[in-house]
């Protein structure tokens, strides 16, 4: 278990780093939506791929095999030591953990959202009125938006770019990797 974890670590850096050096400022978002998506497909299910071929026992042949005790046997007072790719297991598992907890965090509130506050169209598309002057956001095909901001001077142009955002499918963008860029 722990070699895929490894081998899954390690060809997610290496799609990151080619995403990193070569993709991130591509003037077309959906290449680099879709070969993130492939290298996380492709990082999850290559170490599953056997990497030698196993023979096949000839009908009639069988193997005994030895009993083979796994793990130490503890003996009192001697202290145990743990091997180091155990605490980097602990580290990515509470890490994975961390991410699904904000993720699950995120989504929840956005299904209180949208079961609590009225729905309306704007402009051809789906809106949740979210009382107080939280600032317009998108997720897939429905928009967040506060009345307070319906009537203000500029709002048109912010309501192009969360239209912009439905159309292009930015949640998967979003959902996909987190933008690292500065400025």
């Amino acid at each position: 278990m722990m070699g895929y974890f490894i081998q899954s670590g390690v060809l997610l850096a290496v799609y990151y780093l080619v995403y990193v050096l070569f993709l991130r400022k591509q003037s077309r978002p959906e290449w680099a939506r879709a070969y993130l998506l492939t290298g996380m497909l492709a990082s999850s299910m290559f170490p599953l791929i056997p990497s030698f071929p196993v023979p096949a026992i000839p009908p009639g042949k069988s193997f005994l095999l030895e009993v083979v005790q796994l793990g130490k046997q503890l003996q009192p007072g001697i202290p145990t030591t743990r091997n180091p790719l155990h605490w980097l297991a602990w580290i990515y598992g509470a890490g994975g953990c961390w991410f699904a907890l904000r993720l699950s965090s995120g989504l929840s509130k956005l299904v209180f959202f949208y079961i609590r506050f009225p729905k309306t169209t704007v402009r051809g598309t789906r809106a949740v009125m979210v009382p107080g002057k939280l600032a317009p956001f998108t997720f897939f095909n429905l928009l967040f938006i506060s009345p307070v901001h319906l009537g203000q001077p500029g709002m048109q142009g912010v309501l192009e770019h969360e239209l912009a955002h439905i159309r292009k499918w930015h949640s998967m963008d979003v959902l996909a990797h987190r933008r690292n860029e500065v400025g």
